[in-house]
């Protein structure tokens, strides 16, 4: 895991899925980080991490000695959250004028 990866987090309220700014022995800091959700119309991302805080965070810190393990986030699921947490909206379909 290094600088610039996107990360999931297992943890004990879930799975979080972020890009690593920064991580020592005690923490890793993520941009964007969000809680990958089940329900009935199918998997999606939280709007944070947890339900009564604040949407749609820029970055948290998660402490080292509450996270299970630290995974590389499934390619699919990494480009979902690049897609979800990017300014850049991309079109439905690609158009060239010739």
């Amino acid at each position: 895991m290094k600088k610039g990866d996107v990360v999931t987090l297992m943890t004990l309220a879930g799975e979080i899925i972020g890009r690593v700014a920064e991580s020592d022995y005690e923490t890793i800091t993520l941009t964007a980080p969000r809680l990958f959700v089940q329900t009935d119309e199918g998997a999606g991302f939280a709007r944070g991490v947890c339900m009564t805080g604040a949407g749609y965070p820029a970055e948290l810190v998660f402490r080292q000695n509450q996270i299970l393990s630290v995974v590389p986030t499934d390619d699919e699921l990494s480009e979902d959250w690049s897609a979800v947490t990017s300014d850049v909206e991309v079109p439905a379909t690609s158009e060239i004028a010739l």
